[in-house]
C-alpha cells in the first residue's frame, strides 16, 4: 500500500514536534529530575487509534458528505480511513546521548516510512503529562514542510494505557502501545 502524504494523525503530530531546531535543554533542576523518571517507561511503538481521536468525527462526517449519505458507503469509507491510520505510528527511543527521540512514521509493504524524527528535550512536567521541544535538528521525509512552525509537543499518559497528543487544529491524538 502506498502511503498518502496526507496522513490523518501523525503528519499533525510532525508539525507539533519540530521546535525552532535550537537547543531547549532541560535546566531546571526540577525538570531534569522529573523528566527522567517520567519518560523512563514511554520508549516504544505506540499506533495511531483514529476511533479514540478527535479527528474521528470529522472524518466520518467526510464520509458521510462524500456518499452522500448512503450509509453503507459511509462506514465501508471510514473503514478504508481506519485501514490507513493503522499504518501510522509513532515511537520514543534513545538516541546514543542518552537524548529521548520522538519519530513519526508510517509502514510501506516492509518498510518504515520516517516522516521525522527528532531529538525532544523536557520542558515542563506536569502530573500525568510532560511538554517538550526540539533539543536538535530533526530529519525525516516532511522537515522541509514543516521547519517553519515553532511549539511544543504534548503528551499525557492515558489511564487505559494510551498516550494522547495534542495538536492545535487537530485536537487531542490517541496512540495505543505496539511493542
Amino acid at each position: 500500500m502506498k502511503i498518502k502524504t496526507t496522513m490523518i494523525g501523525v503528519c499533525s503530530l510532525v508539525m507539533i514536534a519540530i521546535g525552532s531546531g535550537g537547543c531547549a535543554g532541560e535546566s531546571d533542576p526540577a525538570v531534569s529530575a522529573t523528566s527522567a523518571a517520567l519518560t523512563q517507561s514511554l520508549p516504544g511503538t505506540y499506533e495511531f487509534v483514529v476511533d479514540a481521536s478527535d479527528v474521528a468525527p470529522k472524518l466520518r462526517a467526510r464520509c458521510a458528505d462524500e456518499t452522500r449519505g448512503d450509509t453503507a458507503r459511509a462506514e465501508r469509507c471510514f473503514d478504508a480511513i481506519r485501514e490507513q491510520a493503522k499504518l501510522e505510528k509513532i515511537r520514543f527511543s534513545r538516541n546514543a546521548a542518552g537524548e529521548l527521540v520522538f519519530t513519526s512514521f508510517a509502514l510501506e509493504r516492509d518498510r518504515e516510512v520516517i516522516f521525522v524524527e527528532v531529538p525532544l528535550a523536557i520542558t515542563r512536567v506536569e502530573q500525568r503529562a510532560f511538554v517538550a521541544k526540539a533539543s536538535g535538528l530533526p530529519k525525516g521525509t516532511l522537515v522541509g514542510r514543516v521547519m517553519h512552525l515553532r511549539a511544543e509537543l504534548r503528551l499525557e499518559h492515558g489511564d487505559d494505557g494510551t498516550i494522547v497528543l495534542f495538536d492545535q487544529h487537530k485536537g487531542r491524538l490517541v496512540y495505543r502501545r505496539a511493542s
